[in-house]
């Protein structure tokens, strides 16, 4: 008699790990930052040391350098850590080139003042000089009843 086919069981590999690229993503977040902060450091550095250089000449240095990480640190984190150098380059590159507003210092606005007041003071000059947390007695909080703060 002939032997029969027996059907072969199929099993399924399964991950013990539900997070299993963790330590990729990880790796990865640290290059970044630390090419970040290195290309920064280095962009200050040869700004300081070479002064006579144009403002482009620093951060187009941190961009090739970065690009050339790669190259010698072969690894996730190599390659993370050039990213990093070179998109910081490159920020620096752009920003020395037009004015990038919330980065070059476009829109920060001060009125000349470093601590801004809240409101315009309302009556007549010295009607409330103190603000109203430094006020002694709840009489000098009612005669400022318009202003905050005034000078």
């Amino acid at each position: 008699m002939a032997k029969r086919k027996t059907k072969k069981v199929h099993h399924r590999r399964r991950r013990a790990v539900g997070a299993a690229g963790m330590a990729d993503a990880v790796t990865t977040v640290l290059g970044l930052t630390g090419g970040a902060l290195a290309g920064a450091y280095l962009t200050s550095v040869a700004r300081a040391q070479f002064a006579t250089l144009p403002k482009f000449a620093a951060p187009a240095v941190v961009v090739v350098a970065g690009t050339m990480v790669p190259k010698f640190l072969k690894s996730k984190l190599g390659a993370a850590v050039g990213a990093g150098m070179a998109a910081v380059g490159g920020l620096q590159l752009i920003s020395s080139f037009i004015a990038v507003p919330g980065i070059t210092g476009v829109g920060a606005i001060t009125y000349g003042r470093s601590v801004p007041r809240i409101q315009n003071p309302i009556g007549a000059p010295g009607f409330m000089n103190t603000p109203i947390s430094g006020a002694a007695d709840m009489a000098t909080i009612g005669k400022g009843m318009g202003a905050l703060y005034d000078n």
